[in-house]
């Protein structure tokens, strides 16, 4: 035998009798679990709660060699072993995720725990965890009530009944009720002018088409309606659910109201004429000066408006005129015209127009036949201011018949003018219309002369029958 074979068997024997020390061993590791949520539902993230003992959870070493102290934990459902292991969260290791076709009811849970290498630990640790999956209830909220609305119109006045469509989406609209109870995404809607006030409610209703009267003291300018939501009871739906629209309240527009105290007249002469001007303030003191919205005075022209050539420029009242003497007879008309401080036309323009009559000379004195065929040789004397200036019939005869009146009085012909119609045959003027109904015609004399007149039933214009004759003096 060689020396090299000694050596080698030597050394052989010497390391099968050696009696070398072994390593230490290692401690087995132990761990607590817990599960955090109380409601496990099939698909969703099941998240553990792990303490561990003798061992450190390094999931980054998995498939690596093992080393002491550190390890991982795999968990299993209802007996599953080897590779059947439920998948971990990519961001959570703590967290699996249940499978979605999970059966809902009583499972077990098995954690068992793993060297890096993936081989269990010797002896086997895990721990079994009863667990109840249950369906998931998934609780829809109800959608938000929305609210749309428009106005037929947005330039309106003060008083005026607004039209209004209204449409309301994931809320059931109800007829206000007296016995309410509230339900959700029900009730009705109220309709406010500017703000959400129990004062300033205009409707209440249900229908998609709804009308708010506004109130005749509504300002002009600027408004908006508030179409709010609200619950069975009146309550606002919380949080508030309203819609506003704008619109615009205008000015009240200016009109004029006139009158004339006598419709007859002769020209020359002098009549008054009332003028009202409505939603327009005639100021004397201001004419002339600097506008003022609302404010000014009124023109007066005879028959048309012309340019600068008003009768007069006024805002009073109570207005004389005069009639131009050169004016026919016939009719006319007195048109008024609101007119700023500056006397230019409101715009847009505001007019009036009063009628009257003018009357034209008469074409014949009253001849000497039909004073004869009257009788008139004496006439009764009415003059004085407390005289009782009427004409009536008795049959077919006036009474008096011949009367004396002073320039600017006046007679009434009192009787019935449907059985004994009136009309004029001679004068200085034509002052006594035809008339042919009624029971009482008043007529103003402002010319000095004779005046005849006749029944045109039962007298002739030749003075004989019902006629009469009245005398003006100064």
């Amino acid at each position: 035998m060689s020396g090299a074979s000694m050596f080698r068997l030597g050394l052989f024997s010497l390391l099968l009798f050696c009696h070398c020390a072994a390593p230490p061993a290692l401690p087995t590791p132990s761990f607590e679990a817990n599960i955090q949520q109380t409601e496990i539902h099939p698909g969703e993230p099941l998240k553990l709660t792990l303490t561990f003992t003798d061992m450190v959870l390094q999931s980054a070493n998995i498939g690596t060699v093992p080393i002491a102290g550190e390890g991982h934990f795999r968990a299993y459902l209802d007996g599953e072993t080897g590779n059947k292991y439920l998948p971990h969260a990519p961001d959570d290791f703590y967290t699996i995720l249940l499978p979605t076709d999970l059966a809902t009811g009583k499972h077990s849970l098995r954690i068992v725990l793993f060297q890096n290498d993936g081989h269990p630990f010797d002896p086997n640790v895990e721990k079994t965890l009863p667990i109840e999956v249950t369906k998931k209830v998934i609780i829809v909220p109800p959608k938000t009530p929305v609210i749309n609305a428009t106005l037929a119109k947005t330039k309106v006045s003060a008083g005026d009944t607004l039209a209004l469509n209204i449409d309301v989406k994931n809320f059931t609209l109800k007829k206000p009720s007296t016995n309410p109870l509230n339900r959700s995404n029900e009730g009705y809607y109220k309709i406010f002018l500017d703000t959400t006030t129990d004062t300033n409610l205009l409707h209440s209703g249900n229908l998609p088409s709804a009308t708010a009267t506004l109130p005749a003291e509504t300002t002009p300018g600027g408004h908006k309606l508030i179409v709010q939501l609200v619950q069975n009871d009146g309550s606002p739906v919380t949080p508030p659910i309203t819609k506003e629209l704008s619109f615009e309240v205008l000015a009240p527009v200016p009109t004029l109201s006139l009158a004339l105290d006598i419709d007859e007249v002769e020209a020359g002469e002098t009549l008054t004429l009332t003028v009202d001007a409505n939603n327009f303030e005639l100021s004397q003191a201001n004419i002339g000066g600097a506008n003022k919205s609302g404010q000014g005075h009124y023109k007066v022209y005879l028959d048309k408006i012309a340019d600068n050539r008003p009768l007069i420029a006024s805002a009073i009242r109570y207005q004389l005129l005069t009639v131009p003497k050169e004016t026919t007879g016939g009719t006319h008309k007195f048109i008024v015209q609101l007119v700023n401080n500056d006397g230019t036309p409101r715009t847009p323009a505001v007019t009036g127009e009063v009628s009257f009559k003018v009357n034209a000379e008469p074409t014949n004195a009253c001849a000497q036949e039909f004073t004869t065929n009257t009788k008139c040789t004496t006439f009764t004397d009415r003059t004085a201011t407390s005289a009782k200036r009427e004409i009536i019939t008795s049959g077919n005869t006036y009474s008096p018949k011949c009367i004396k009146i002073k320039v600017g009085q006046s007679v009434n012909f009192k009787h019935n003018l449907s059985s004994h119609p009136l009309k004029q045959v001679c004068g200085p003027a034509n002052v006594i219309p035809e008339t042919k109904s009624g029971t009482s015609k008043v007529v103003k004399f402002t010319k000095e002369g004779i005046y005849g007149y006749y029944c045109t039933r039962h007298g002739k214009v030749s003075g004989t029958g019902m006629a009469g004759m009245i005398q003006v003096v100064k």
